[in-house]
């Protein structure tokens, strides 16, 4: 796995407000394991990244770093009632990465 998972389950996790010691307890590991991920160090099982993709609410294709779109499945409304349909593929793209960059600008603040 690359470094993407170390990226992104840390700032999803910092997203839930959740510390390492609380992911780990979850998995029943210790709070290394966790630090490992994030230190792009080790990766968890497949099951413990579906059970991780679900918990943070992300599709495992972007928790990996497959995918920049956090929950393709999830139906969106985006922007002044436009439902998703009325968007091209990179359409959709676009407005998904302009959704992480305001999310990224407000954990700045």
């Amino acid at each position: 796995m690359g470094s993407d998972f170390a990226t992104r389950i840390k700032l999803l996790r910092k997203e839930k407000e959740m510390s390492q010691t609380e992911i780990a307890k979850r998995y029943g590991l210790d709070r290394t394991s966790v630090g490992k991920w994030e230190a792009n160090v080790s990766a968890p099982d497949i099951e413990t990244l579906q059970d991780l993709a679900n918990l943070f609410g992300v599709s495992m294709d972007y928790l990996t770093g497959v995918s920049d779109i956090r929950n393709p499945y999830e139906p969106d409304t985006i922007a002044a009632h436009h439902d998703a349909d009325e968007f091209t593929e990179d359409e959709l793209r676009a407005i998904e990465e302009f959704k992480e960059t305001v999310r990224r600008l407000r954990q700045n603040r």
